[in-house]
C-alpha cells in the first residue's frame, strides 16, 4: 500500500480508555503511524481499537480494530516525557471505514510519504 504524509491535525486515540493520544504522521490503506508522548506507558502488542479524527471537522472514523507492528522512541527525550512513533496495522476495515479513510487520504495528506520499518526508525549504532 502506498503511504501517504499528513498534515497536522489528525489524530489518534485508542479505545476504550482513550489512553494513548497521538497525531497521525502517515497513513495507507493498510496501516497508519502515529506520534504520542509517553506519559505514563506505551501500547502493548495486543489488538487494539482506535479512532482517527480531524481536530479542524468533526470527521472521524470510529473503532478500527489493528494490529501494533512496533513502538519505538521517535527522538532523544528532551524532558521527563519522550515521543514515542507507533506503528499499526488495520485487523479488517468495513466499507463505510475503508471509504472515509480514503476521504481522510484525499483531504489531509502531503504526497506520499519515504517507507519507514521499525528496523530504519531505530537509532543506528556507532561504527567502530
Amino acid at each position: 500500500h502506498k503511504r501517504y504524509a499528513f498534515k497536522d491535525g489528525v489524530f489518534i486515540v485508542f479505545r476504550p480508555l482513550f489512553d494513548v493520544l497521538g497525531y497521525v504522521k502517515n497513513a495507507s490503506k493498510g496501516g497508519v503511524a502515529f506520534e504520542y508522548y509517553d506519559y505514563y506507558t506505551h501500547p502493548k502488542s495486543a489488538p487494539v481499537s482506535i479512532d482517527i479524527f480531524s481536530g479542524k471537522t468533526s470527521l472521524q472514523i470510529s473503532r478500527i480494530r489493528c494490529q501494533i507492528v512496533f513502538d519505538v522512541q521517535a527522538r532523544a527525550p528532551s524532558s521527563k516525557n519522550d515521543v514515542r512513533r507507533c506503528g499499526l496495522q488495520f485487523s479488517s476495515l468495513s466499507e463505510r471505514q475503508a471509504a472515509t479513510l480514503d476521504y481522510f487520504i484525499r483531504r489531509f495528506s502531503k504526497g506520499e510519504a519515504a517507507r519507514r520499518t521499525e528496523e530504519n526508525a531505530l537509532p543506528k549504532a556507532p561504527h567502530p
